[in-house]
């Protein structure tokens, strides 16, 4: 997924992305504005490449169980002893167990949205859609 920098064309539509320049970068590790930022960074991608199509739902279920897996584990963080955050791990084991099936649901969905995101621009780059193959995956033209 080929995403510019500071000097970000506009898509095909004439619209400049919604997230440009540095916070292509920085979206992804300040704090708070991580949590909104990459999934509007893949929806830009997505938009520039396949302006008439809408997002893929896979987009926002990854978002959904990354954001609900990282929210999830925020429970255990505690300024306790080593020793009552090590109990706690044991006696919550229930938060830790739902914090890592979406963080692991999200890491499989995440698969999902860049195939997506691909393939819109391996039509886009091509000039059309791309016939699919007989496996189900976007073929390529020669």
């Amino acid at each position: 997924m080929a995403v510019a920098g500071a000097g970000q064309r506009a898509d095909p539509v004439g619209r400049r992305p919604k997230y440009h320049g540095i916070w292509v970068y920085l979206g992804w590790i300040v704090p708070v504005v991580n949590l909104w930022v990459p999934r509007g960074l893949v929806a830009d991608v997505h938009r520039a490449s396949a302006p008439d199509r809408r997002l893929p739902p896979v987009l926002n279920v990854w978002w959904a169980l990354w954001l609900i897996g990282l929210l999830s584990g925020v429970g255990l963080f505690y300024e306790d002893s080593r020793d009552e955050v090590i109990a706690r791990a044991y006696t919550d084991v229930w938060q830790l167990l739902v914090s890592d099936a979406a963080i692991v649901g999200a890491a499989v969905a995440a698969v999902f949205v860049v195939r997506a995101v691909t393939a819109v621009q391996g039509e886009h780059a091509a000039g059309g859609p791309v016939p699919a193959a007989a496996d189900g995956s976007a073929a390529e033209r020669v």
